[in-house]
């Protein structure tokens, strides 16, 4: 919600600024009007559309590497620093700020009511108004017209200028703008936009009661009759505007817009919308990740704690798990790019993954593919501080080596272990196919129409046979999470793995997939079977 509200302001400060910039000195009220409003929309509009990624990347798995786990060393508790103490009175400030902006829009709109109930009834040139004896100025709001009739030998002019907001329907813009004030009373752009609009109305409104009015005549009433205004944020007054400019904008409201300033707002618009806008991801681009969580802000988060937090079955089941579900970008292979992703992260004290960002980045898409790895990630045992489970802040190094890039290449760096994965024999086609040939579908899954993912850790021993700790690190029900772990246990002689160029028992992670017939990527898969070119045993 706070990422919707900062992207609102800044795009309406964007379009806004455009306004000031190409058109303020343009006199096509209607234009201006319609811009005004199309843009205060559009910043609503825009952080919440999904605009498809026009360079989508393929889906292309390859053996990553990952560089030793960051993890806090024993010692004192050290909560993190969550800032100074005056950042929790943000929210209250803000909530009270727009509690007093919401009570004002509400008295407004009661003292309107109250005037409406204290005025008589009178009608000038067919039109009925509103009499209120002692009002400074006249005013309207939506079809009411509130006029002192003693003020006014002959009121028509001001009743008609009053008239063109009705036909118009300025109150609708006035309304929706001081709604919007209501939440985002903090936005300076929407202050503004509110005074131009109220502007602008007034012009429209001049150019309407002059078409009915000869034109020394209506001059002569707006000059005589300029009154103070009574402080309505919801009505439009006939003195809402200096008299200077409606006087200019009288003679200049025939002038078009200049073709190139409305052709160079229209792109900046464009660009506004595409840049702000939500991306849509192609399908296959990265790896499907959960919603993300968040760790309540008041809550304690710790750097150094009694017990640091544990992958379920160590570092090497970590390594294992992202040699299993990264994703290089195509973006990165294209460029033959290589680099290391820092990640950082809390485990709560329920062991789930929350507040993940990219501490430093590498850019070409690996920031986003390093990101959505850790998203994915199983639940980990949470650390604890003097026996209870805490939140703990993590960071996650994350290295990504392109196929053209030999480790030899790459710097040594302390304490770093470069793990090749083990592989099954005759390859992982070979694995899904078997995997998808031998499974027997639970039942009870069948039935509730379950489809998913089940993450299965095992030990590849270094003669290649399967270890007899097999656990399921992230399940989809009891029957699937016990048919994924029968099927690695049955799957034969594997190549083993390698820790610093020597084989070794390496922990890796498989996803074991569940695939309902009625599921729409139950064809796909069988096709994707059928096609593997596996070796025959």
């Amino acid at each position: 919600m706070t990422d919707y509200f900062i992207e609102f302001a800044l795009i309406h400060m964007v379009v806004f600024g455009l306004y000031k910039l190409l058109l303020r000195q343009e006199t096509q009220v209607s234009f201006l009007r319609f811009y005004l409003l199309a843009a205060t929309w559009l910043a609503l509009v825009i952080p919440v559309v999904e605009l498809p990624n026009l360079t989508p990347v393929e889906n292309i798995n390859i053996t990553g590497q990952v560089t030793a786990l960051v993890m806090p060393e024993v010692s004192a508790a050290t909560p993190v620093n969550n800032g100074p103490a005056y950042g929790n009175l943000l929210l209250p400030a803000y909530l009270l700020i727009t509690a007093l902006m919401a009570l004002r829009f509400l008295l407004s709109l009661g003292r309107i009511w109250v005037l409406y109930r204290q005025s008589q009834p009178w009608q000038v040139a067919k039109r009925h108004v509103r009499h209120y004896q002692g009002l400074s100025t006249s005013f309207t709001f939506f079809r009411w017209i509130f006029i002192d009739k003693d003020k006014f030998a002959d009121p028509q002019d001001i009743v008609r200028h009053e008239e063109a907001h009705i036909v118009y329907g300025h109150s609708y813009d006035l309304l929706i703008l001081n709604l919007l004030l209501i939440p985002f009373w903090w936005v300076p752009s929407l202050w503004l936009a509110l005074r131009e609009l109220k502007q602008l109305h007034e012009f429209q409104a001049d150019a309407y009661a002059l078409n009915g009015s000869p034109g020394q005549q209506y001059i002569h009433t707006l000059i005589t009759h300029t009154l103070k205004q009574q402080g309505f944020i919801l009505t439009n007054s006939f003195n809402d505007t200096p008299l200077t400019k409606r006087l200019k904008y009288m003679k200049q409201l025939k002038k078009n817009i200049n073709p190139w300033k409305a052709a160079t707002v229209l792109t900046g618009l464009l660009l506004t919308a595409y840049t702000f806008s939500c991306q849509q991801l192609a399908q296959d681009e990265l790896p499907v990740a959960p919603e993300p969580v968040m760790i309540d802000p008041n809550e304690t988060v710790f750097q150094i704690v009694d017990e640091p937090p544990t992958f379920s079955g160590g570092p090497e089941a970590f390594y294992a798990y992202v040699n299993s579900a990264i994703t290089y970008p195509q973006k990165a292979l294209e460029e033959k790019i290589s680099g290391k992703v820092f990640v950082e992260f809390i485990i709560s004290k329920e062991g789930k993954v929350s507040n993940v960002k990219v501490l430093r980045g590498a850019g070409y898409g690996l920031d986003e593919a390093a990101k959505h790895i850790v998203l994915n990630s199983p639940d980990w045992i949470p650390g604890k501080q003097q026996g209870r489970p805490v939140n703990v802040k993590l960071v996650v190094p994350i290295t990504f080596r392109h196929p053209d890039d030999p480790v030899s290449q790459v710097p040594e760096k302390v304490k770093e272990q470069v793990i090749d994965p083990p592989a099954y024999a005759a390859g992982m086609e070979a694995f899904y196919q078997y995997a998808h040939e031998t499974m027997v579908y639970p039942q009870e899954a069948l039935e509730m129409g379950l489809s998913g993912r089940v993450f299965v850790q095992f030990t590849v021993k270094v003669d290649g046979t399967i270890g007899d700790d097999i656990h399921v690190l992230k399940g989809l029900s009891p029957e699937c999470d016990r048919e994924a772990v029968r099927i690695i246990r049955n799957s034969g002689t594997w190549q083993p793995g390698k820790r610093d160029g020597k084989v070794a028992e390496i922990k890796m992670v498989i996803p074991v997939d569940f695939v309902h017939p009625n599921d729409p990527k139950a064809g796909e898969m069988a096709q994707k079977v059928r096609n593997a070119d596996v070796p025959q045993k």
